[in-house]
């Protein structure tokens, strides 16, 4: 994983450590590398702890999905996953760019929870996945998805609030964690 920080001129009104860019190689294990080396970064600019936990999962599913079905049997490639991370008072905006495979963007940001009989005494009649876009939404808002020949590239913010439908508007946001 080749990670940086970027300059604080670089964004504007952004301070050096308030911001991540980094190339993540695809495959799981490079994943994992990703989000250790991502959470020493969030952890420093002294996100609350209900952001960094939500952002991680957020990121985490993100990289992961993009691992799966973006570049399926291609782990290794030398394509990155570039992302790209900047703390504001308003939460954590993230930017993700990969050149895999084009992402139905309507499909995606319209995904619905899969069917699940809470009746069931039979684990193995549960579904193992297709809940990765919903916690997404969920989790994140300014959500936006854009797909070409060329790539994809997906934007959001983890809010400091409560983010998606969950969140109360009179609800003062979290404060940071004191430095």
């Amino acid at each position: 994983m080749i990670a940086e920080r970027v300059q604080g001129s670089a964004i504007s009104g952004a301070r050096a450590l308030d911001v991540l860019a980094m190339d993540v190689p695809v495959g799981h294990d490079a994943v994992r590398v990703a989000l250790q080396g991502w959470r020493r970064w969030i952890e420093g600019v002294n996100a609350c702890s209900d952001l960094v936990s939500r952002a991680e999962i957020v990121l985490a599913e993100v990289l992961n999905n993009i691992t799966e079905h973006g570049f399926a049997e291609q782990e290794g490639v030398l394509l990155p996953i570039a992302v790209h991370c900047r703390m504001s008072g308003r939460g954590l905006h993230v930017m993700v760019v990969d050149k895999g495979r084009p992402v139905p963007a309507d499909r995606c940001l319209a995904a619905v929870l899969p069917p699940v009989s809470l009746g069931t005494q039979d684990m193995d009649g549960l579904p193992e996945g297709g809940f990765g876009w919903c916690l997404i939404r969920e989790l994140t808002c300014d959500l936006s998805l854009v797909s070409d020949g060329s790539g994809n590239r997906l934007c959001f913010v983890v809010p400091l609030g409560k983010p998606g439908s969950l969140a109360d508007p009179a609800a003062p946001a979290t404060p940071a964690r004191p430095a």
